[in-house]
């Protein structure tokens, strides 16, 4: 078993998609699963997603025949099947992460890879209810300090957003919150758009 194992390291290693074509195989197979109704997987970072979902048209383009090649050419077939697969994409309102998301979905949408069902802007600072003539009329101080700040990134924010045009948009949620606590106001506004 060590042989096929080393072996297959190697091949994993010098083939170009190999190890990609494997996790994204495990993905498809479980969301072929009749028991599961949806099945979403946490891709890899923007800048790496898009060698996964190449890798089923890579394989498939290396192999000439055979059930590796099927597999590959099944998977790529699936992947660009919107009534099977769709990928949502989220981006902090921030330079890197913008333009990261905007390269990424242009590129799925030239190369028909995988549907976008979605984009979602993540960590996004509430509007202020109080005006800035407020804001300026307040005494210097961490008060005023803190309101000057948080207008500031919320206007850099702005015009990110205003870049990337997120279907959704999640808070940034600061202050005492426990991970669980987190995930049940992202699920309760995810389930609420």
């Amino acid at each position: 078993m060590a042989v096929v194992t080393r072996a297959f390291k190697v091949l994993a290693e010098t083939v170009p998609g190999i190890r990609d074509t494997v996790v994204m195989g495990k993905v498809l197979y479980e969301a072929m699963r009749p028991q599961w109704d949806l099945v979403v997987a946490d891709a890899p970072p923007t800048g790496q997603v898009l060698s996964y979902l190449r890798a089923p048209s890579t394989i498939e383009s290396l192999v000439p025949s055979g059930r590796v090649r099927d597999q590959a050419g099944w998977m790529r077939r699936t992947l660009g099947d919107p009534a099977l697969c769709g990928i949502v994409m989220a981006a902090t309102p921030e330079e890197l992460p913008v333009a990261e998301t905007r390269e990424t979905v242009a590129a799925l949408q030239r190369e028909s890879l995988v549907e976008v069902a979605g984009i979602v802007a993540n960590r996004v600072l509430p509007r202020l209810s109080i005006s800035t003539d407020r804001i300026a009329s307040e005494p210097p101080g961490p008060r005023h300090d803190a309101a000057a700040l948080h207008l500031e990134i919320q206007a850099v924010q702005e015009s990110h957003l205003g870049r990337l045009s997120p279907s959704l948009s999640f808070p940034l949620l600061f202050g005492v919150w426990t991970p669980g606590e987190v995930a049940s106001r992202l699920s309760e506004l995810w389930e609420g758009a």
